[in-house]
């Protein structure tokens, strides 16, 4: 007669799966871990990705009345400035949460890009000494001549 015994424990499948869960489990922790150390370095990174797309989608489509020059130059040093500061996390959320709901749609107007100026300039207001490009120079037309400047081309 045959006895059949019983196998004590797990199955190898069944332990299998509690140690791929277990490490999964463990790779989790660390990664909280990590993302809390790092949170500011993190932060950094995703404003200065979200700050260049703009700038990017500026460059690209143009609206009118927003004034790109003032824009790029007050990012730039935007993003060099937030590169060494310590950040105020609740004056950084209100500026981020503005920054991803300027761009929802893909396109900004001029009163969000002046809003995303103001947020820059709030988080840094040296930000407000940099020169602001005048908008009537923007509307001048480019092929038009003082009446007087003839004559300097005919002696030409």
């Amino acid at each position: 007669m045959m006895e059949t015994t019983q196998k004590k424990g797990m199955s190898k499948g069944c332990m299998v799966a509690l140690i791929v869960a277990g490490v999964l489990i463990v790779l989790v922790i660390i990664l909280a871990a990590l993302a809390y150390v790092y949170k500011d370095d993190l932060v950094k990174f995703g404003t200065t990705s979200t700050v260049n797309a703009i700038k990017k989608s500026l460059a690209e489509n143009p609206a009118d009345g927003v004034d790109t020059v003032r824009f790029n130059a007050v990012a730039d040093q935007f993003m060099a400035k937030l590169g060494d500061a310590e950040i105020d996390p609740v004056e950084f959320q209100t500026f981020f949460q503005e920054l991803q709901g300027a761009g929802s749609d893909q396109q900004f107007d001029s009163s969000e890009v002046e809003s995303l100026i103001q947020g820059m300039v709030g988080m840094f207001p040296e930000l407000n000494d940099l020169p602001q490009m005048s908008s009537g120079m923007m509307d001048m037309p480019m092929d038009s001549m003082p009446e007087d400047s003839t004559e300097y081309i005919d002696s030409m």
